[in-house]
């Protein structure tokens, strides 16, 4: 995968299920001494084209936004960092016009393939300690690509799904609702 390919996951998710978010919590860490953070794009962002560039500043931005609902701070020497990544892999999907293949009808009409190309993957958001380099927290959403739709605005959606499962808030040491 390259790194142009990077930001396909944020044009559309398509599928009649619910996307699927795993969550995993460190749960040997003091959450309450975490009160700033610093997104990091383990990608150098700066080698992508304009498009893709705009979807990682996009990214980060509704990042940035779901901290600071939880009450952290931005900072340059962050008690935490948050990053992210995307893993993708290409799929391909082979579809008849003919509804039954084993009816005896099935032969009267010339069969066409369709073929629809997407991509399967995963957005990662990972919560990390700055000073111990401890994983504080990791954040999954299962994703389907489709190039040919193109919504911007799923990029926020995505983020707020993943961070429903990141219970804390800045300074503080119990959860704001049970860890499920």
């Amino acid at each position: 995968m390259t790194c142009s390919r990077a930001y396909l996951f944020l044009f559309v998710i398509v599928g009649c299920t619910s996307p699927k978010v795993v969550s995993v919590y460190n749960n040997n860490l003091d959450f309450s001494r975490y009160e700033t953070f610093l997104v990091h794009n383990p990608l150098d962002k700066d080698r992508n084209d304009d498009q893709g560039y705009a979807a990682y500043d996009k990214l980060e931005h509704a990042i940035e936004n779901q901290m600071n609902i939880r009450g952290y701070l931005n900072s340059t020497i962050p008690d935490i960092y948050v990053s992210y990544r995307f893993i993708l892999d290409p799929k391909i999907h082979y579809r008849s016009n003919n509804q039954d293949p084993y009816s005896s009808q099935s032969n009267q009409f010339p069969t066409r393939v369709r073929r629809t190309k997407f991509d399967e993957g995963i957005l990662m958001i990972e919560i990390t300690e700055r000073a111990r380099r401890k994983m504080v927290w990791q954040g999954s959403l299962d994703l389907k690509v489709n190039k040919k739709k193109k919504n911007i605005d799923i990029i926020s959606e995505s983020v707020a799904m993943i961070f429903e499962n990141y219970v804390y808030e800045a300074g503080k040491k119990n959860p704001i609702k049970e860890i499920e």
